[in-house]
């Protein structure tokens, strides 16, 4: 491995760790990355992609209460590419929202009656919306972060509660993953492979025609068609019938 490191921007560094969505968090020993460019992080960039980072140089991807700004969707494509520029053994360590955290609080006594308590819950549940990319769209149960982390290639090193409404979760880089490739070949190639990476069968002819037109008719670019076929109905019967043969983890049965 070499000492420098070169990123996007033209950045050098011989830095090996990585914080993602940094927001105001700039963190010394950190490439902080964030894709505002008012934080002033190190480097400007789409952290769900990390394009022109390199593969597997990074000791330490750190993601603090950035998973719930993304589509629910994108979360296996995320955790995909934070993989990709890990080293074997590397970690990924996150914070993010546990939804059975925020159930308690608003099933709790004297939640109907305490207004600062509700408007505290929304703000956690949906965030400050004070700029763009500053809103949460999914929250976690420590079952389907598992899930995930299971299916980007990574051990549960450990798992922990914070302030009872998020969670923190160290996990370690095992196997290599990558997300499915959207840029080569034609469209027919692409959507096909879509598919067989996705939804793990061969292509139908009325769903491929289907896509077809959708794609040569600028309703969708590739990564709409992407994130179309994570979210179908058919791919989320696949994942929960894994989801369901998981283990739970502590959290989930109150150990």
């Amino acid at each position: 491995m070499s000492d420098i490191i070169r990123l996007p921007g033209g950045v050098e560094t011989n830095l090996r760790r990585l914080n993602v969505g940094c927001g105001f968090d700039i963190r010394p020993d950190y490439i902080n990355v964030d894709m505002n460019d008012f934080h002033s992080p190190d480097v400007v960039a789409d952290i769900v992609d990390l394009d022109g980072f390199p593969d597997g140089q990074f000791d330490e991807v750190f993601a603090k209460d950035v998973l719930e700004h993304f589509l629910w969707r994108m979360t296996p494509l995320a955790l995909r590419s934070w993989n990709r520029v890990l080293r074997v053994g590397g970690k990924l360590v996150l914070t993010t929202t546990y939804l059975p955290g925020l159930a308690q609080r608003i099933f709790s006594p004297g939640y109907m009656t305490d207004l600062r308590t509700q408007h505290i819950t929304l703000v956690n549940l949906f965030s400050s919306q004070g700029y763009p990319g500053d809103t949460h769209y999914t929250a976690f149960t420590e079952r389907q972060l598992r899930f995930h982390a299971h299916n980007a290639g990574f051990g549960v090193e450990h798992v922990e509660l914070d302030g009872g409404w998020l969670i923190r979760m160290t996990m370690v880089k095992e196997a290599e993953r990558s997300n499915p490739d959207i840029t080569t070949g034609d469209d027919g190639e692409f959507v096909h492979r879509m598919y067989r990476d996705i939804l793990g069968r061969e292509p139908d002819a009325e769903g491929t025609e289907s896509w077809m037109h959708r794609l040569s008719a600028g309703e969708f670019d590739r990564k709409g068609v992407l994130l179309q076929f994570i979210g179908s109905t058919e791919r989320q019967e696949i994942d929960m019938r894994a989801m369901d043969a998981f283990e739970p983890g502590p959290l989930t049965l109150g150990i």
